[in-house]
């Protein structure tokens, strides 16, 4: 109930998808093992997937402290694969993967660190500045996933007033982009 007919056409229209996880979600590229290749998103194409989910670590590359400033040659590197996916007549799933700050998990090796107290706006600053960069992305082409697997801090409560926020700053500057939410406990049904 009250979900618009524009976005039912959406969800059937994302087909097949695949994750590209364990590269932009590393704390840095590469990491983990795995970097993003050409060669990688031409077989998400060739395999006829319609949609890929793309993790991305915001939280690693960007100020601590406010003004929470995305790092430009990170941004730049996830803008060139959204664009490769894109040009490749893929849509593409965005999200914000592995906050540990938010979720209170300890740090991995490479997250910066950060007075506890600020990851809830810092959450908001990074999305407000990822929304801005991908405003011009046609809706249909690009959907948001607000976090992965809300737990551990993020309890219903302190989630759903969260998300609320971060769908506000979100729909500033893309009105009807759609967005992907999913509930605390690492995404339980329950």
């Amino acid at each position: 109930p009250g979900v618009s007919q524009a976005t039912q056409q959406l969800a059937r229209a994302l087909g097949r998808g695949v994750s590209l996880g364990n590269m932009l979600e590393a704390p840095r590229e590469g990491a983990w093992g795995l970097t993003v290749t050409d060669e990688l998103l031409d077989a998400a194409r060739n395999a006829g997937f319609a949609t890929v989910r793309l993790p991305v670590r915001w939280s690693s590359h960007a100020q601590a402290e406010r003004p929470f400033r995305i790092d430009p040659v990170f941004m730049a590197r996830v803008v060139s694969v959204v664009h490769g996916l894109q040009q490749r007549g893929l849509r593409v799933i965005l999200n914000q993967h592995h906050y540990r700050h938010l979720d209170g998990d300890p740090l991995d090796e490479g997250d910066p660190p950060q007075h506890e107290g600020l990851a809830d706006e810092r959450f908001l600053a990074l999305w407000q500045q990822v929304a801005e960069r991908f405003a011009t992305v046609p809706d249909d082409r690009l959907l948001f996933e607000l976090y992965n697997e809300p737990h551990g801090r993020l309890d219903a409560e302190r989630w759903n007033d969260l998300m609320a926020r971060a769908v506000g700053v979100v729909r500033r500057s893309n009105p009807t982009r759609a967005l992907l939410v999913g509930p605390v406990r690492w995404n339980n049904a329950g």
